[in-house]
């Protein structure tokens, strides 16, 4: 649970500052965090006894529990460092003016920013969450199968996380680049950052993957010293960066489309090729002997089923791309920007109209006060003059009757 909020944490800030094309702090801070759990493993896992000056340090370690218990602490040390560094030393959110502070009123509160916002992420909640449920369906399916396989396709599916890795940052720099430039209309520069994007993260997935290909059986290695499971691993892994090289074909569409919140066309395409072709084929191919259909290990299946499944979803996603019109795009981005700006005017319209109406009734209450004061004087001055010809009688009346009548006089 901490990991799930601390993640979730991280995710905002690092997108916020993404948006800004702010980028390399949360490099070097993830680098640092990366190190820190390293050595947090090491100590939670076997613990330490180290001799320094004298002083025996000795700390026993915490066996496996010790593992979550260094990343969690590690990712909140990371949350901490993004915090300080952005917010109290840069202040990026200041300089960039994108930062107004909390307003629940103006968030969660607002119905035209809800809807707004709705219309965004919701299709890519669909889409997104479809993809991954496909997976863990296929997962736990993979479960009846035998130890050696579950471990290859467990360790096949950590070299796809590295794998994974190289192509994110090409993708978030597409989305926020690409969206940026269809959004001030500019058609020939977004163009141009969809061009750049789809050469330099098609050829970094090639490298990699071929990389990867050719050490299949090394790598291999290095996760298990079980011949059945080196042997099951070098198959999955080379039809895995096959899934990789097509994979990022597709990606490239959807960060397209995502940038000009296409969202729904691309949960579609999602959700039909996950649960209509990906999630029942490897169910079937995994089930028996069908597998030998395809001359690959059931657990291949997972992975070779992905290619076939992908080429259709890549090839999909690219006829929308191919298909949209440019200017009718960055008419709907302007659009987009500028209902927003509308909200932001109603929301400061309605904001000064409530602190006119509060300062009125400042005014109100003060002139209320005033009068009252008035008339708590007068009230006053007329006391002080009863007061005053009271004294002035009682004076009178210890003066003899010459006096009296001169006084009485004046």
């Amino acid at each position: 649970v901490l990991f799930l909020w601390t993640n979730a944490m991280l995710a905002a800030i690092r997108l916020y500052h993404q948006s800004l094309e702010i980028v390399r702090p949360f490099t070097i801070i993830s680098v640092i965090a990366i190190l820190l759990n390293i050595a947090g493993n090491q100590l939670w896992l076997y613990g330490l006894d180290i001799n320094i000056g004298g002083w025996n340090i000795k700390f026993n370690g915490l066996g496996f529990i010790g593992s979550p218990l260094a990343t969690s602490t590690s990712m909140c040390i990371q949350l901490i460092m993004y915090y300080l560094w952005c917010f109290k030393i840069k202040k990026y959110h200041l300089k960039h003016e994108t930062w107004n502070g909390w307003s629940l009123k103006k968030t969660i509160f607002s119905k035209k920013r809800v809807k707004e916002y709705g219309k965004v992420i919701v299709p890519m909640i669909i889409s997104n969450a479809s993809e991954n449920w496909g997976y863990q369906v296929v997962i736990l399916y993979a479960a009846t199968l035998d130890a050696a396989q579950i471990a290859a396709m467990s360790c096949t599916f950590a070299v796809w996380g590295i794998l994974w890795s190289f192509y994110s940052g090409f993708g978030s720099a597409i989305v926020t680049r690409f969206g940026k430039k269809i959004g001030s209309g500019n058609i020939e520069e977004a163009k141009l950052v969809a061009k750049m994007g789809v050469l330099l993260s098609l050829s970094t997935c090639i490298l990699t993957a071929s990389c990867i290909y050719i050490l299949a059986n090394e790598l291999a290695m290095v996760y298990s010293k079980d011949p059945e499971v080196i042997l099951l691993m070098k198959q999955t892994i080379r039809l895995l960066c096959g899934l990789y090289t097509i994979g990022g074909i597709g990606w490239c569409a959807m960060n397209i489309l995502e940038a000009m919140s296409k969202n729904k066309v691309k949960g579609i395409i999602n959700v039909a090729t996950a649960w209509l072709g990906y999630v029942p084929a490897c169910v079937w191919f995994m089930t028996g002997d069908n597998h030998k259909l395809l001359h690959v290990s059931a657990v291949s299946c997972i992975f070779l089923v992905g290619i076939v499944v992908e080429v259709i979803r890549s090839i999909a996603l690219w006829i929308i791309v191919f298909s949209t019109d440019w200017k009718k795009a960055c008419i709907e981005a302007q659009e987009r920007n500028d209902a927003y700006d509308d909200i932001a005017k109603d929301e400061d319209k309605s904001q000064n109209e409530n602190e006119e109406i509060n300062n009125n009734k400042l005014e109100y209450i003060s002139l209320d006060n005033l009068e009252m004061n008035e008339d708590e004087v007068d009230n006053n001055k007329n006391k002080n003059d009863s007061v005053s010809d009271v004294h002035d009688a009682l004076k009178c009346g210890l003066l003899d009757s010459s006096q009296a009548e001169a006084a009485t006089a004046v």
